[in-house]
């Protein structure tokens, strides 16, 4: 799941090797899985191509998704933890959502929001920063570009995440020197390159989790 550009061709010529000296009943979880890959591929362009995804003009300005669609029921289970997605995101897993239903009929999805990872252009005072993230860092920071301090508890009940969880999450940001702590649990978003260094060198002892 990690690897989203993961090509299952060698892995299904392993799988059938296996299958032959196992049996197939004890490899069937496998072979669904890595159906579920290939399939996915094909899923999700069609679905980024049809015509009730692209509905409006706007959906061109709208970040680009792509999705990775797996049989739950033949899965190890996700992460039980959940977050609420900025609503620019969420309008457009709801498209890709009707757009899938449509396709599949009887089906529909079910989103792990923390699953997967983001690429987003951070630009400060015209210094332009493009980063591989979680979806729980680019959360944190997406709120940060509307409002640019946020009390810890007030951010917690937005993105509806454990308050002690969004701390650790949020240091992300601050070791890279984008968000600092003037005051105990009040976040603000470094605008400048010298309250970016200042954070950063706040923060230079401190041990991430994330």
């Amino acid at each position: 799941l990690t690897q989203l550009d993961f090509n299952p061709e060698k892995e299904i010529r392993n799988l059938e090797l296996l299958k032959l000296r196992f049996g197939e009943t004890l490899l069937h979880n496998c072979e669904v899985m890595l159906k579920d890959v290939r399939d996915s591929k094909r899923i999700n362009a069609h679905i980024l191509e049809s015509s009730s995804f692209l509905t409006t003009d706007a959906a061109s300005q709208d970040p680009t998704i792509s999705a990775l669609i797996v049989s739950s029921q033949f899965w190890p289970s996700f992460k039980k933890e959940t977050m609420e997605l900025p609503e620019e995101i969420n309008k457009v897993f709801d498209r890709y959502k009707k757009s899938f239903e449509e396709y599949k009929g009887n089906r529909t999805l079910c989103w792990t929001p923390l699953n997967g990872k983001v690429t987003i252009e951070i630009e400060i005072n015209d210094k332009k920063t493009e980063m591989t993230v979680t979806p729980a860092q680019a959360t944190i920071l997406m709120h940060s570009q509307n409002q640019k301090e946020w009390q810890l508890d007030k951010l917690s009940a937005v993105i509806k995440m454990p308050a002690s969880v969004l701390r650790r999450r949020i240091g992300f940001w601050q070791v890279q020197g984008f968000i600092r702590e003037p005051q105990e649990n009040l976040f603000v978003l470094c605008e400048d390159t010298q309250a970016q260094s200042e954070s950063m060198e706040a923060q230079s002892n401190v041990i991430i989790d994330e």
